[in-house]
Parts: C-alpha cells; sequence; structure tokens
C-alpha cells in the first residue's frame, strides 16, 4: 500500500507550519495546516486522510486523542510526530518520529522512506 499525500500538518507556531507546508509541497503533497486541536479534529472527521503529522509541543493528551482518532478514521493512515525517538509509556505512539532538529527538511524523506517500507 503507498503512503497517501495528503498531510495534515498541526502546530501551535505559525512559522513551523509555514515552513513544513513549503517542504511538502515542494515534493507534491497536498498540506492541510492548522494550528489548533480543534481544527484537526475537524478536518480527521471531515476525511484528511493520509499522513498526521504533530509534535511534541502539542499537550501529550490532546496528541493522543487526536492520534487516537486519526486511526480510528484513518485506519491505514501514517502517524508522524515531530519528537525525539525516546520511548516513553505517556507519549503518543506515532508510525515515525523525527528529530525537532530535521524539521522540515527531514519530513519529506522520511515519509517517503516510511512509504517505500509499507509499500513492501
Amino acid at each position: 500500500m503507498a503512503l497517501d499525500s495528503t498531510v495534515l500538518s498541526l502546530s501551535l507556531d505559525k512559522q513551523a507550519l509555514a515552513k513544513r507546508e513549503i517542504a511538502l509541497r515542494a515534493s507534491d503533497f497536498e498540506v492541510v495546516s492548522v494550528h489548533t486541536s480543534t481544527q484537526a479534529w475537524f478536518e480527521i472527521v471531515m476525511g484528511r486522510c493520509g499522513v498526521f503529522l504533530t509534535c511534541e509541543h502539542i499537550p501529550a493528551v490532546v496528541n493522543a486523542e487526536l492520534i487516537e482518532l486519526f486511526r480510528r478514521y484513518c485506519p491505514d493512515g501514517t502517524v508522524m510526530l515531530v519528537a525525539e525517538p525516546i520511548v516513553s509509556d505517556d507519549r503518543p505512539k506515532a508510525d515515525i518520529y523525527i528529530p525537532e532538529s530535521n524539521d522540515p527538511e527531514g519530513i519529506v524523506p522520511a515519509l517517503r522512506n516510511f512509504g517505500m517500507q509499507k509499500a513492501s
């Protein structure tokens, strides 16, 4: 199964959102950028299924709820978390972790690599 090219990007930092959107669009991804959890919830329920890109600056409980909702509405979707790839019981579970130091340059390569793995 190939990776869907629709990315729902959530961040409280509007500059980070803009940079992520530019990087993703330059690689032919469709991007919906939101800066509140309510907007993300709405987009997920409306079927923005593909990739949910969030970060550890969103409260863990909010990320966990949104990721659970995303997995319910988008069972074949991919969750990407901009955060250090450490194991923690209270951290929401993502399919892809990317360090903040690689944001936004590393997002597209990480998605493509994951998509290739998912397809095989």
